[in-house]
């Protein structure tokens, strides 16, 4: 399954065309370049044909000819439980351009904040049974990692077994099953999957402070919306009359981005701009990246040579070209704020999306 998304002229009237090719499920960049005449380019690729694999499926959504003939392609790539920006740079025969980034590829994620649930007041322990204690997620949230924290009183650790549930999905997994030591307590107890010890490792004592792998990893739920409710389900097994109490227990979520890139241009520097999406949950942002000629992000635009503008709606951008008078990069998209429908706000305003952002400084 072959799909072509753009197309350049070169200046001797080759015509080069890219998109992605789909085999077993996964795509690859891939890259045709034509005579004026329409007959393949036997000197570039094989049958003048060139693909890229980023190592899972990728799509190459835009195409740009630097001054030297050198072709670049910008599109996505699939990593963990999101997408990154994926570019990737041609020599004239087709071969992938090593003085890019090395192998001629480079990938850019827009690393979203992570962000905290936690409950707010303390819950009794039930003896000899369940109890549940909940936090509602309200907005979307893709999960990229996912890291739960303990706090609880309880004479006897090693009588508790700890569940945590995402209710919506039902997806569910074990933090503690029957602690490996006794002791009193899970004090500021962190469960993390890179966490080095295991929560029943045998070398563990309570009130096990510190940073430990739960039972089952947590990574069950990576790639999941996080939106809706979760419970931590504790049960005391023995119903020996000793009570404790869950003074709090909190969310850590590391958000997925789905990161797109959609269109790109050449600076007459030759630095690189790409113009797309993101998006960690609920609606897509505009997102541009700067790269340097040699594919390293260039860090003078922006800080960190990304910039993200959100227009209080869906906000995609789809296209974007150069200003010569200032070098200032024009992005244009469509936004669904306001309520006038795709693309009215962001048309209203000027025709074109000026991003300040994005100017040369």
């Amino acid at each position: 399954d072959d799909q072509a998304t753009g197309v350049v002229i070169q200046t001797d009237g080759k015509i080069v065309v890219t998109g992605f090719s789909v085999t077993g499920g996964n795509g690859d960049f891939a890259l045709v370049r034509l005579s004026a005449a329409g007959i393949p380019d036997a000197g570039f690729g094989t049958g003048g044909q060139v693909t890229a694999n980023f190592g899972a499926d990728d799509r190459a959504n835009g195409v740009a000819l630097q001054n030297d003939g050198k072709i670049v392609l910008a599109g996505y790539t699939a990593s963990g439980a999101g997408t990154d920006y994926a570019v990737a740079r041609y020599n004239t025969n087709g071969s992938l351009d090593s003085n890019f980034d090395a192998d001629g590829r480079v990938t850019t994620d827009f690393v979203a904040s992570s962000v905290a649930f936690a409950t707010s007041n303390a819950t009794a322990l039930s003896d000899g049974a369940t109890t549940n204690s909940t936090i509602p997620v309200n907005d979307s949230v893709f999960i990229a990692d996912l890291n739960v924290t303990l706090n609880i009183t309880h004479p006897n650790a090693d009588e508790l077994d700890i569940v945590l549930r995402h209710v919506p999905s039902n997806i569910t997994i074990a933090l503690v099953n029957d602690v490996a030591s006794g002791g009193a307590n899970f004090q500021g107890t962190d469960f993390d999957d890179e966490a080095t010890v295991g929560i029943n490792d045998p070398s563990n004592s309570a009130p096990y402070t510190g940073s430990f792998r739960p039972d089952q990893p947590l990574a069950a739920f990576d790639g999941l919306d996080a939106q809706g409710d979760w419970r931590l389900e504790v049960t005391d097994e023995t119903g020996n009359a000793v009570s404790g109490l869950l003074n709090q227990w909190s969310l850590l979520i590391s958000p997925a981005t789905i990161d797109q890139g959609n269109a790109i241009a050449i600076q007459s520097d030759g630095r690189i701009a790409v113009a797309g999406t993101t998006n960690s949950g609920g609606d897509n942002d505009f997102a541009i990246v700067r790269y340097n000629v040699d594919g390293s992000l260039d860090v003078s635009f922006d800080t960190d040579g990304r910039a993200v503008t959100n227009f209080g709606g869906d906000d995609r951008a789809n296209a974007l070209d150069i200003y010569a008078i200032t070098g200032a990069i024009v992005v244009v998209g469509t936004s669904d704020v306001g309520g006038g429908g795709i693309g009215q706000q962001v048309l209203r305003r000027a025709g074109l999306v000026d991003l300040l952002l994005a100017r040369d400084r």
